[in-house]
């Protein structure tokens, strides 16, 4: 009877430890799930900064080369007027 007892005390321990086992390795489990949704939403957060820049630059960048082409029209244009000047001093000048 005494062993009996011994030994069901000594299960009852196991199972204890075995449920505390299980209990840390369940918080050790979520906290590392914790941890990476942590670094997930990190992640989204970086590429949706990245993305809204990429976009910002692209717009820019449009935007001067919008700006460059109207330029060089303008300057065709004032070249063209020039040229047409030119012609006709020469003409009143002959």
């Amino acid at each position: 009877m005494y062993k009996f007892r011994v030994l069901k005390e000594e299960l009852s321990k196991c199972r204890f430890d075995n449920s505390r086992k299980i209990r840390q390795i369940q918080i050790s489990i979520e906290h590392e799930l914790e941890k990476f949704k942590e670094a997930e939403k990190l992640q989204f957060s970086l590429w949706q900064e990245t993305y809204i820049n990429n976009k910002t630059n692209n717009e820019i960048e449009n935007e001067k080369e919008k700006e460059e082409r109207h330029l060089l029209h303008e300057i065709m244009a004032f070249s063209n007027d020039v040229k047409q000047l030119k012609s006709r001093l020469a003409f009143y000048s002959a």
